[in-house]
Protein backbone atom coordinates (compact mmCIF):
# COMPACT_ATOMS: atom_id res chain seq x y z
CA UNK A 1 0.00 0.00 0.00
CA UNK A 2 1.26 3.67 -1.16
CA UNK A 3 1.85 6.13 1.74
CA UNK A 4 -0.50 9.14 1.32
CA UNK A 5 2.42 10.98 -0.23
CA UNK A 6 2.82 9.04 -2.44
CA UNK A 7 -0.59 8.49 -3.69
CA UNK A 8 -0.37 12.60 -4.09
CA UNK A 9 3.05 11.76 -5.79
CA UNK A 10 1.59 10.00 -8.80
CA UNK A 11 -1.38 12.44 -8.50
CA UNK A 12 1.63 15.00 -9.54
CA UNK A 13 2.59 13.19 -12.27
CA UNK A 14 -0.64 12.56 -13.29
CA UNK A 15 -1.83 16.53 -13.12
CA UNK A 16 1.49 17.57 -14.63
CA UNK A 17 -0.14 20.23 -17.49
CA UNK A 18 -1.54 22.01 -14.70
CA UNK A 19 1.35 21.89 -12.82
CA UNK A 20 3.28 23.15 -15.57
CA UNK A 21 0.76 25.81 -16.28
CA UNK A 22 1.15 27.45 -12.26
CA UNK A 23 4.73 26.41 -12.40
CA UNK A 24 5.38 28.42 -15.91
CA UNK A 25 2.90 31.90 -14.40
CA UNK A 26 4.67 30.95 -10.58
CA UNK A 27 8.84 31.76 -12.60
CA UNK A 28 9.78 29.73 -10.37
CA UNK A 29 13.36 28.78 -10.26
CA UNK A 30 14.40 25.95 -12.77
CA UNK A 31 15.47 23.57 -9.44
CA UNK A 32 11.78 23.16 -8.57
CA UNK A 33 9.93 21.20 -10.93
CA UNK A 34 6.14 21.23 -12.60
CA UNK A 35 5.47 18.16 -9.92
CA UNK A 36 7.00 19.41 -7.01
CA UNK A 37 4.80 22.51 -7.26
CA UNK A 38 1.55 20.39 -7.89
CA UNK A 39 3.24 18.39 -4.98
CA UNK A 40 3.00 21.66 -2.65
CA UNK A 41 -0.64 23.23 -3.71
CA UNK A 42 -1.96 19.09 -2.74
CA UNK A 43 0.25 18.96 0.63
CA UNK A 44 -1.26 22.76 1.56
CA UNK A 45 -4.58 22.01 0.21
CA UNK A 46 -4.84 19.15 2.78
CA UNK A 47 -3.67 21.01 5.69
CA UNK A 48 -6.82 22.94 5.96
CA UNK A 49 -8.72 21.81 8.93
CA UNK A 50 -11.97 21.94 7.57
CA UNK A 51 -11.22 19.47 5.14
CA UNK A 52 -11.90 15.86 5.56
CA UNK A 53 -10.26 13.68 4.19
CA UNK A 54 -10.51 9.75 3.40
CA UNK A 55 -8.46 7.04 2.18
CA UNK A 56 -9.72 3.41 0.90
CA UNK A 57 -7.15 1.37 -0.67
CA UNK A 58 -4.19 3.79 -2.93
CA UNK A 59 -6.96 6.41 -3.59
CA UNK A 60 -7.43 9.75 -1.44
CA UNK A 61 -10.69 11.24 -1.13
CA UNK A 62 -10.79 14.67 -0.12
CA UNK A 63 -14.13 16.72 0.73
CA UNK A 64 -14.68 20.17 1.36
CA UNK A 65 -17.82 20.19 3.22
CA UNK A 66 -21.14 22.38 3.62
CA UNK A 67 -23.50 21.33 5.79
CA UNK A 68 -24.84 17.84 4.27
CA UNK A 69 -23.18 18.35 0.82
CA UNK A 70 -18.97 18.70 -0.40
CA UNK A 71 -17.34 19.34 -3.22
CA UNK A 72 -15.33 16.78 -3.66
CA UNK A 73 -11.20 16.10 -5.02
CA UNK A 74 -10.36 12.64 -5.76
CA UNK A 75 -6.44 11.54 -6.20
CA UNK A 76 -5.60 8.03 -7.17
CA UNK A 77 -2.67 5.59 -7.83
CA UNK A 78 -4.38 2.47 -7.97
CA UNK A 79 -5.67 0.20 -10.42
CA UNK A 80 -8.86 0.47 -12.41
CA UNK A 81 -10.90 -2.56 -10.36
CA UNK A 82 -9.52 -1.26 -7.18
CA UNK A 83 -10.61 2.62 -7.47
CA UNK A 84 -14.58 1.42 -8.57
CA UNK A 85 -14.39 -0.50 -4.89
CA UNK A 86 -12.36 2.29 -3.10
CA UNK A 87 -15.22 4.41 -4.53
CA UNK A 88 -18.07 2.27 -3.80
CA UNK A 89 -16.61 2.37 0.21
CA UNK A 90 -16.08 5.86 0.04
CA UNK A 91 -19.40 6.45 -1.01
CA UNK A 92 -20.73 4.12 2.11
CA UNK A 93 -18.42 5.82 4.06
CA UNK A 94 -19.62 9.30 3.22
CA UNK A 95 -23.61 8.45 3.20
CA UNK A 96 -22.91 7.24 7.18
CA UNK A 97 -20.74 10.51 7.98
CA UNK A 98 -24.61 12.37 6.69
CA UNK A 99 -23.45 13.46 3.66
CA UNK A 100 -26.16 13.70 1.55
CA UNK A 101 -24.57 15.49 -2.02
CA UNK A 102 -21.52 15.52 -3.34
CA UNK A 103 -20.21 17.51 -6.50
CA UNK A 104 -17.20 16.52 -8.28
CA UNK A 105 -14.95 17.85 -11.46
CA UNK A 106 -13.36 14.73 -13.61
CA UNK A 107 -10.68 15.97 -16.21
CA UNK A 108 -10.71 12.49 -17.54
CA UNK A 109 -13.62 10.46 -19.09
CA UNK A 110 -11.77 7.06 -17.20
CA UNK A 111 -12.55 9.00 -13.75
CA UNK A 112 -16.15 9.23 -15.27
CA UNK A 113 -16.55 5.62 -16.68
CA UNK A 114 -15.09 4.40 -12.51
CA UNK A 115 -17.35 6.30 -11.11
CA UNK A 116 -20.17 4.70 -12.95
CA UNK A 117 -19.05 1.38 -12.45
CA UNK A 118 -18.92 2.07 -8.92
CA UNK A 119 -22.57 3.71 -8.56
CA UNK A 120 -23.71 0.46 -10.83
CA UNK A 121 -22.33 -1.84 -7.71
CA UNK A 122 -23.21 0.71 -5.06
CA UNK A 123 -26.81 0.18 -6.27
CA UNK A 124 -29.64 2.06 -6.92
CA UNK A 125 -30.66 2.00 -2.88
CA UNK A 126 -27.47 3.94 -1.98
CA UNK A 127 -28.22 7.31 -4.16
CA UNK A 128 -28.08 8.27 -7.35
CA UNK A 129 -25.11 9.78 -10.16
CA UNK A 130 -25.47 12.64 -12.52
CA UNK A 131 -22.54 13.24 -14.41
CA UNK A 132 -23.20 16.32 -17.61
CA UNK A 133 -20.07 17.24 -19.54
CA UNK A 134 -17.21 16.93 -16.44
CA UNK A 135 -19.86 17.72 -13.71
CA UNK A 136 -20.32 14.64 -11.55
CA UNK A 137 -23.25 14.45 -8.75
CA UNK A 138 -23.33 12.31 -6.22
CA UNK A 139 -26.48 11.93 -4.19
CA UNK A 140 -26.69 9.74 -1.19
CA UNK A 141 -29.96 8.04 0.61
CA UNK A 142 -30.17 8.12 4.32
CA UNK A 143 -29.07 5.12 5.95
Amino acid sequence: MLSNNDILLVSAWDHSDAAEMAYKKAGSPEQITPQMLMYTIFHQLFTQPSVVRLREGNTLFTLFPEKDSALLMLFDADTPSNTVNNIVQFGKTAQKLGFRKIFGQADSPIVITLVKRAFEKFGKEGGSLKIKDKSILMEFSDV
